[in-house]
């Protein structure tokens, strides 16, 4: 069909179609034909690296008869299969890749096994052990004053020649209470004041289990054996051999 007759048909069906609903009609084409634009476009932007790929690997490879193959046609194969895993320059993912993203987790199971010269033990404190009785206060009656003692969270209530477990009560005030223990050595017990023994505590913090541990002598921590507490350090032993912990 001509040009010519193309273009009256085209004008007398325009004809038939009311002005406003032509109108319409166009609107609706040129709508229509910016979609094809746009879909055009996106295809190029994302089909256009995969058809890249597909160039290279086509030009990359090579017919090679069964039997016949030789170091350069190995080569070519080798390339091939690399671009197929790696679209980009292997160099590029090998600086992306600092680190087995395991070897973090393989280092952790494997010091965890292993007991190093300290096991990471940390020092937080070293107290001296009070008595586990306190002088908690009393009642004053008109012939004689009652003490109100505390053995560790138990309040007991006393009076003069008593005993609680080892103590013997020599006398009641209403500052102090003064007793006796197994072996007759006298001690004296302030108002609401803790009575302070040579004995030592440490409180240890273990930075393998993430624990906290309060030790004294001959306690058993994880495998180890306190056998000395200083003022200033912690002896553990373990299979024979100690470990000094000072304290920072």
């Amino acid at each position: 069909m001509e040009p010519q007759n193309i273009a009256l048909k085209i004008k007398g069906l325009a004809e038939l179609i009311p002005r406003q609903d032509m109108e319409k009609f166009v609107f609706k084409m040129l709508l229509f034909a910016w979609g094809i634009i746009i879909i055009l476009i996106a295809m190029k932007v994302f089909l256009g690296p995969r058809d890249y790929i597909k160039r290279r690997i086509l030009n990359a490879a090579t017919v090679v008869k069964k039997g016949s193959m030789e170091q350069a046609d190995i080569a070519k194969y080798e390339s091939v299969f690399s671009l197929v895993k790696y679209p980009e320059a292997i160099d590029v993912y090998s600086q992306k890749v600092t680190r087995d993203p395991f070897s973090e987790q393989k280092h952790e199971a494997e010091t965890k096994d292993v007991v190093t010269s300290e096991r990471d033990f940390v020092i937080l404190s070293i107290e001296r052990i009070p008595l586990p009785m306190v002088y908690k206060g009393y009642i004053e009656l008109p012939d004689k004053i009652i003490g109100q003692v505390n053995w560790h969270e138990a309040t007991k209530f006393v009076n003069h020649g008593s005993v609680i477990y080892e103590y013997k009560i020599e006398r009641i005030l209403k500052d102090r209470l003064i007793a006796s223990d197994k072996n007759g050595a006298r001690i004296e017990f302030n108002l609401n004041k803790p009575v302070l023994t040579d004995k030592l505590e440490a409180v240890l913090y273990d930075n393998v289990s993430l624990e906290t541990y309060s030790v004294r002598l001959s306690s058993q921590l994880e495998g180890y054996k306190i056998v000395e507490i200083t003022p200033n350090s912690v002896v553990l032993k373990n299979e024979g051999i100690e470990t000094m912990l000072e304290k920072k």
